[in-house]
């Protein structure tokens, strides 16, 4: 929830390409340069979704919202990446459900990443060296 009391609910399906999208092509008047083909969404399956509060004691990671930064970053690439490092692993039997959430915190708000919260995306292959340069630390840094 914002301090003004309003609830924004993002829906779209669940493809990479969208945020990806967003990223290039929202520019700083809020006005898209072209438009993208999706699919419609389901609203039989979204008028009866049972939405509840997040328990953020099992679920720790929501959090991280709050440090999003207001407008589209290289950071928004930065949080993805090291989430599907993470969950590579834990699925991998590597790291437990608790360390996912307690290293994708943890490296998320490090100096090394977090300094892409400044960081406008400027073309695709700005978008695709960030994500290989976070695969490579992460790569130093997890087991």
């Amino acid at each position: 929830m914002f301090k003004s009391g309003v609830t924004k609910l993002l829906i779209h399906e669940p493809h990479m390409k969208i945020p990806i999208y967003n990223s290039i092509y929202y520019s700083k008047n809020n006005l898209l340069k072209k438009n993208i083909n999706t699919k419609s969404l389901d609203f039989k399956i979204i008028n009866n979704l049972d939405l509840k509060n997040v328990n953020v004691k099992k679920f720790p990671t929501i959090k991280l919202l709050k440090k999003l930064p207001d407008s589209n970053t290289l950071f928004e690439t930065v949080l993805i990446t090291i989430n599907d490092y993470l969950v590579y692993k834990f699925l991998d039997n590597k790291i437990s459900f608790e360390e996912l959430n307690d290293m994708l915190i943890r490296f998320s708000l490090s100096k090394d990443f977090s300094k892409y919260k400044k960081i406008i995306p400027k073309n695709l292959k700005q978008i695709n060296d960030i994500r290989k340069l976070v695969s490579l630390k992460m790569n130093q840094k997890v087991i």
